[in-house]
């Protein structure tokens, strides 16, 4: 008994090579969770370039940024380069608008280009500058990128307030809805128009813009809410 008891104890040396080849096979070959984990970890953010901590996404989708500053640096980097380039707005929203106000007095941030679509009685140009000139009547307003919506929301709150401005369609990213200058629009009391989907801008050659960084919201002053949300049922829910 004690003969077989040591045995079991002391196995022999070939076993003992084999024991420890097998436990560095295991520590030297990852499984296959760990290899796909490796892989996962690999994925480096689409800004800074560091490893993304991946998290499983209800789509299975890998996550793209390491964090909401990058997104949102990546975001700003797009819109900053769409704004090189003038966009205008299609058709069946200047339409809306046209239905909602009875017409279009004036475009004070607009082109000629753009006015063959708004068909304005009169817009002002970036060479007649629509912050510096006197607004009236109906008013459809998409103000330009680069900064420029807060000075064309404070002039036409202004503008409103003196009783220049009858009534006025303004078009505006989703995002600014929680900025302050935006409130000096919405203390008037608007109507509110949700497009479902990215409104998708036009260039001056015609061309679709490719990229839409944001979506969009269509505010309706001082017009009056059942043509606003007759006019726009098409485009998106209103409230």
């Amino acid at each position: 008994m004690s003969d077989l008891w040591g045995i079991i104890q002391h196995p022999t040396e070939m076993e003992s090579r084999a024991r420890r080849k097998r436990g560095s096979m295991t520590a030297t070959q990852p499984n296959k969770l760990e290899r796909i984990s490796v892989r996962l970890t690999s994925i480096k953010c689409a800004r800074c370039k560091k490893i993304v901590p991946q998290r499983t996404h209800s789509g299975g989708r890998a996550q793209r940024f390491c964090g909401d500053a990058c997104r949102m640096a990546h975001t700003r980097k797009i819109a900053a380069e769409l704004s090189k380039h003038e966009c205008y707005t299609p058709s069946h929203v200047i339409e809306a608008a046209r239905a909602c106000m009875g017409g279009i007095d004036l475009d004070p941030a607009s082109s000629a280009i753009a006015n063959e679509v708004v068909q304005a009685e009169r817009f002002y140009s970036v060479k007649d500058d629509g912050l510096a000139s006197s607004w009236y009547g109906r008013v459809w307003l998409n103000p330009p990128y680069g900064g420029h919506a807060p000075k064309f929301a404070a002039k036409l709150a202004d503008e409103i307030s003196t009783g220049n401005v009858e009534q006025a369609v303004v078009l505006l990213a989703a995002n600014h809805m929680t900025t302050k200058w935006a409130r000096e629009i919405l203390d008037f009391g608007v109507e509110i128009c949700f497009p479902a989907g990215r409104i998708q801008f036009y260039r001056p050659n015609g061309e679709t813009q490719n990229q839409v960084a944001h979506g969009s919201v269509i505010l309706g002053v001082k017009v009056d809410r059942d043509l606003f949300k007759l006019a726009f049922k098409e485009i998106g829910p209103c409230r």
